[in-house]
């Protein structure tokens, strides 16, 4: 899916259910009456460019049994977590902007390691970043406060 705008629904802003790999990009899911992007995929999943903003359960909830990649995207104000991720592989986020939620910043859980290559997870109701990994942890240049 490439350049989708889901906002103002009173419910989830986009849904997605696969068995396959999915990849979102360019993407607004703002000020939803539920969560703003829900995946759940069987195959890998990248997610590039994204804004979820003031929506008001999670800006993103992502699930699937393989590796989750998140490029520069934007997770703050929402009502709940700003990203949740559970992977049956492991995760990189680069460059991912999770701040100002009204719970975690970035709640992740992965069977496989987690790379956190830049970005900020500041102003959260929760943590900034809550990782729970199977392997190994990696953060860089990483703002969370």
């Amino acid at each position: 899916m490439d350049g989708v705008a889901a906002e103002q629904n009173s419910d989830t802003g986009a849904s997605i259910a696969s068995a396959y790999k999915t990849y979102v990009e360019h993407g607004d899911f703002n000020g939803n009456g539920g969560s703003g992007l829900v995946v759940v995929s069987g195959g890998e999943v990248k997610l590039n460019e994204l804004d979820a903003v003031a929506n008001s359960a999670a800006g993103a909830s992502i699930t699937t049994g393989s590796n989750v990649f998140v490029n520069p995207s934007y997770f703050t104000w929402n009502g709940a977590n700003g990203l949740d991720i559970a992977a049956g592989g492991g995760v990189l986020l680069s460059e991912v902007t999770a701040s100002n939620n009204f719970g975690m910043g970035a709640n992740i859980s992965a069977a496989g390691g987690i790379t956190v290559n830049g970005g900020q997870f500041s102003n959260n109701a929760g943590d900034g970043l809550n990782l729970v990994s199977g392997g190994d942890i990696v953060i860089k240049c990483v703002t969370a406060l």
